[in-house]
């Protein structure tokens, strides 16, 4: 496990595969499912044997979340083919209308329309002709989580309840479609439609309860309760003159006070909060200094090839190349021609990268060998341990990056390569750029190099104990400690 916030890692083992999966399906489940079980345990238990139908169930809900259609399909385990279906649509749920209420096709053939409470019990005589016993739901899980969430609310409501003494008076506002379903069904059904304890009570006094026709008040265990229903009628504007009043002029004051205010953090607006390591490591030139402009394609011609599409296929190429396969008298010519063949083919290259790694002009068949006969080349293959194209995403003080002011700033980048030596880390950056451009380019390549020496020990826990460019142009070994040595002298005598 690795945190880039706090720049460590830890190796982590679990010594009980079993109870670690159980406390992971807990944890996602919240709770509901207590313990891991494999897909098909139960395909492998002797219940299939004895079941011989079974039956899928879809529902769908309105704009109020409340069920206005329910299907039901029959099938044979073993053919799994469809035996009978049923298809109810809930008045008058269906008529508020949902994402769905396009799908409904109340004339259709099949379609029955009714109340929830008969569609319920006509499903249950139903499936019970076809002895069905086993109900498979869409998102099953999601509803067993949802009526979780009503157990807790339930027990929430019953606490506050049995706290009143004498009286007990609730307070809830419904939708006049609501009230009338639920006054004209009192089923206890209609209270798990939403998550509204008025609805709870509602369809539970109307359930167990006698209301006479003239009244809205009964008795529940020797306790009177009553319903009191007003309907609150649409609020009405009425016009309104304004008379004009002289300005107060201590407000007037405070208005053109904070519209003249100015922001006292307003350079912070303009910092940026995210770098690359590459834009760090130009960030203290200017525009003029860092900007090359490629020819364009059809200037080039169609098989000249700009700096970037080259440096990326040696890229490419060192990332996937076979280090293992490079052993003492192997034809390192054969095989990276060979790399770069199967490379293709996999699709690790495109087409042109292809063409750039076997062009005879470019020579980077020969230029990629030098590299691995090379001091660095063989102190890498070597090293028991070779990392490539490595990502990082860091949060560092601003600071601790050469920016001039307070705070943390989030960079991301990819290290080349990197590789293990017994007392620290060689870091190698590669590059594929002209004589003429790399003199140009060493300063800011070896700020993007010192950036990686400052994240990677807090990544590997490994400290940088040497950071080299490497020209594939020139084969040149830059020693980066040594080269800023060198340039800090320079600048010293001048």
């Amino acid at each position: 496990l690795a945190s880039a916030r706090k720049y460590c890692k830890d190796d982590i083992e679990v010594p009980d595969r079993r109870a670690f999966l159980d406390a992971v399906t807990k944890t996602v489940t919240k709770g509901i499912i207590k313990s891991y079980y494999e897909p098909d345990l139960w395909e492998k238990s002797a219940e299939r044997e004895r079941m011989e139908k079974f039956a899928v169930i879809d529902t769908e809900t309105n704009w109020n979340d409340e069920v206005m259609s329910i299907g039901v399909v029959v099938a044979d385990f073993e053919s799994k083919k469809k035996i009978d279906s049923v298809y109810y649509i809930i008045d008058p749920e269906y008529r508020v209308g949902g994402i769905y209420s396009s799908e409904l096709r109340p004339d259709g053939k099949g379609a029955c329309i009714g109340c929830r409470k008969q569609a319920l019990k006509e499903i249950k005589q139903w499936l019970d002709t076809y002895k069905v016993r086993k109900l498979f739901a869409y998102k099953a899980l999601h509803d067993v989580i949802y009526n979780g969430i009503f157990g807790e609310e339930l027990r929430l409501l019953y606490v506050a309840m049995t706290r009143a003494q004498e009286k007990l008076i609730l307070v809830g506002k419904k939708s006049a479609l609501n009230a009338a379903s639920e006054m004209r069904e009192g089923a206890p059904e209609t209270a798990f439609t939403n998550l509204s304890p008025l609805s709870w009570i509602l369809s539970s006094l109307l359930r167990y309860c006698k209301f006479g026709e003239d009244t809205e008040s009964a008795k529940i265990g020797g306790l009177n309760a009553e319903i009191i229903s007003h309907t609150v009628p649409p609020a009405v504007s009425e016009p309104y003159e304004h008379e004009a009043a002289a300005p107060d002029p201590f407000i007037t004051a405070e208005i053109e006070k904070n519209l003249r205010a100015e922001y006292s953090h307003a350079e912070e607006t303009s910092r940026k909060a995210k770098y690359s390591v590459t834009e760090l490591a130009h960030s203290g030139e200017n525009a003029e200094d860092v900007v090359y402009l490629n020819p364009p394609s059809f200037v080039r011609g169609e098989n000249a090839f700009s700096g970037k599409e080259v440096g990326d296929a040696y890229h490419h190429l060192m990332q996937y190349y076979p280090l293992e396969r490079v052993t003492p008298g192997a034809d390192l010519h054969k095989l990276t021609e060979n790399t770069i063949t199967e490379l293709a083919a996999r699709g690790k290259l495109t087409d042109r990268e292809r063409q750039i790694l076997s062009s005879k002009k470019l020579k980077c068949v020969d230029k990629t060998v030098r590299f691995l006969q090379s001091p660095l080349g063989q102190r890498m293959l070597k090293s028991g341990r070779v990392e490539r194209e490595t990502p990082f995403y860091a949060e560092l003080p601003a600071r601790m990056l050469g920016l001039d002011h307070d705070g943390e700033v989030s960079l991301q980048g990819r290290t080349d390569m990197f590789f293990y030596e017994d007392d620290g880390i060689v870091l190698v950056d590669y590059k594929s750029d002209s004589d003429e451009s790399m003199e140009k380019e060493k300063e800011s390549y070896s700020r993007q190099l010192l950036t990686y020496k400052n994240i990677l020990p807090k990544i590997t826990g490994t400290r940088v104990k040497q950071m080299y460019l490497y020209a594939f142009s020139t084969g040149e070994e830059i020693d980066i400690e040594r080269y800023l040595s060198q340039m800090d002298a320079g600048k010293a005598q001048s």
